[in-house]
């Protein structure tokens, strides 16, 4: 009897998971396994958002697996020493595991693949977070696409992958091994503040049937605005691998295909868009595995931060006057998700008016985001703050107070997460201690602690010195 082991990691599914499907059709017996890594565990990019997030959806597999007659056997401990451990004691011929690109990752994968040739047993991965790797989407001349606009091009001319229909059938191998529990470490009560419907597999594709059926059409008009619900919200479930993104893409197309608006056909190209960035930037994040250290443009390390600490914790705490940048801090911090729009308009305000390094901003998402992801995290900071590859020149500056009035015009957001401004009144919310200087005063709610005007020709005065353009 062929016995493979699938090593589950960021593929928290049954369906259209790529390596699983290869190895029952491979296998005679497939076990399905989950190793407890302590070592991801205390990683700092490991927040406890996302870890409650994680552990959630690894129950709901744990149920879904036994419901098609498997089990998910839990080991703890390092993935190197436990697996080739199992290996032996089943006398399994293989490992199966979808790819990561995270270099940690890469590294660890490497480690196992030596492992496994060196005791007699294969290791095999599979593509599975993306849609098409950097490989697959290159110039004529074999390079890489740093530029989003001709890799999205070129990605587009692509076939789009199959589903894999495959799931583990009835085996019985697994129920006889010893599995270890979740940790009790407090991510159960975490997941409590988390505002999702639901985890795991059945809950990602009840949320992408809602998207379809709720917001698809008005995705192009809506999804900048953090006070409709115009977006997904399916980025957890795509960390966490409770859904492909090809599962995404060919539900997004399917009901493309049935649209007779050619705003809603546009609305579902715009949303399509965003997978592709996603590929974007988890190629550049293989292919360039230093941006998480540095900057992606190497002359950007020039560039002084001045930034003082003071700025740095009113930020992080949601307490630096500007409504709009407060309201997403303090969101982000109570549920572990902040919308995308807000996403660029607290990184620049990081970055370009308080002056303070891409790179804690990019820390402190990681210790709160519950769809915390390296590559997608990277990309989006160092767009920001115009270090990265195809990024905002550093001459873009977001005025926190305009993209207020733009994507919050009620200021319906502002007042859900800034409660002292609730009975400011009108436009003023955006700028109360201007505007509204009665109401401010009696709220509470702080000053600005810089004037955006001064600091941004600050921020080009900085990036200018750094790039030896004066």
């Amino acid at each position: 009897m062929k016995v493979i082991i699938h090593w589950f990691r960021r593929d928290l599914r049954l369906r259209d998971n790529p390596a699983l499907a290869a190895a029952t059709r491979d296998a005679d017996e497939v076990v399905p396994v989950f190793v407890i890594d302590p070592a991801i565990l205390a990683r700092p990019d490991c927040g406890p958002n996302l870890t409650a997030f994680f552990f959630k959806c690894v129950e709901s597999l744990a149920a879904e697996l036994e419901g098609v007659g498997s089990r998910l056997v839990l080991l703890h401990g390092d993935p190197l020493v436990e697996i080739p451990r199992l290996v032996k004691q089943i006398g399994a011929a293989a490992v199966y595991h979808g790819r990561d690109y995270e270099p940690f990752a890469k590294e660890r994968d490497a480690a196992m693949a030596a492992i496994g040739q060196r005791e007699g047993f294969v290791v095999r991965s599979f593509k599975d977070v993306v849609v098409f790797e950097s490989r697959e989407v290159r110039k004529e001349d074999g390079g890489i696409y740093t530029v989003f606009t001709p890799y999205s091009r070129r990605w587009k001319k692509n076939a789009l992958p199959e589903l894999e229909k495959n799931t583990p059938g009835k085996g019985g191998l697994a129920a006889t091994l010893q599995s270890e529990k979740l940790p009790d470490s407090g991510w159960q009560k975490d997941s409590e503040k988390l505002q999702w419907a639901g985890f795991g597999e059945a809950a990602a594709r009840a949320l992408l049937e809602r998207f379809l059926e709720k917001a698809a059409a008005g995705y192009a008009d809506n999804r900048n605005f953090p006070g409709v619900e115009g977006t997904s919200r399916l980025s957890p479930h795509l960390r966490a691998g409770t859904i492909s993104p090809r599962q995404i893409i060919h539900a997004v197309e399917g009901w493309k295909a049935k649209q007779q608006s050619k705003a809603a056909q546009h609305s579902a190209d715009v949303f399509i868009s965003e997978i592709i960035w996603r590929d974007f930037y988890q190629g550049i994040l293989d292919e360039f595995p230093h941006v998480t250290q540095r900057s992606f443009r190497p002359e950007y390390e020039a560039v002084q931060w001045p930034g003082c600490e003071e700025h740095f914790v009113a930020w992080c705490e949601g307490r630096t006057g500007y409504p709009i940048v407060d309201a997403a801090m303090r969101q982000l911090v109570a549920t572990g998700w902040m919308h995308n729009r807000l996403r660029m308009i607290v990184a620049m305000f990081l970055t370009k008016d308080l002056h303070i390094h891409w790179q804690r901003g990019e820390e402190f998402f990681m210790r709160h985001l519950a769809d915390g992801d390296c590559a997608a995290n990277n990309g989006g900071w160092q767009w920001s703050a115009s270090t990265g590859t195809d990024a905002a020149p550093y001459f873009r500056i977001f005025a926190p107070l305009s993209q207020s009035e733009k994507f919050d015009p009620e200021g319906e957001f502002i007042r859900k997460w800034v409660p002292e401004l609730a009975n400011v009144r009108g436009a003023a919310v955006h700028a109360p201690s201007e505007r509204a200087p009665l109401e401010w005063g009696k709220s509470g709610y702080p000053a600005p602690i810089v004037d955006h005007a001064k600091e941004r020709l600050v921020a080009m005065e900085l990036y200018k010195v750094g790039l030896g353009r004066v």
